[in-house]
């Protein structure tokens, strides 16, 4: 929905194709569209699939490197 509007934002900036874009694209009108769909049970969210163990992963990672950081500022680590 957010991408409708948008698209709808960044095209309708230019002065007349902007215009004409909009009269075509409709983002009010795809978006109730959706929700419709989806409170009918039709739409289902893309939920991505991804590994449990990425996301801490990536927080271990990225707190071993500002620790590592802040002991080396310190002079803790040559």
């Amino acid at each position: 929905m957010l991408a409708n509007v948008g698209v709808e934002a960044v095209v309708g900036l230019v002065p007349v194709a902007g215009d004409l874009f909009d009269f075509y694209w409709k983002a009010n009108s795809r978006n109730r569209e959706m929700l419709v769909r989806h409170i009918d049970g039709e739409l289902q969210p893309d939920v991505p699939k991804r590994p449990a163990w990425i996301i801490p992963a990536l927080l271990i990672g990225i707190a071993s490197v500002a620790i590592y950081f802040v002991l080396k500022n310190m002079a803790v680590i040559q």
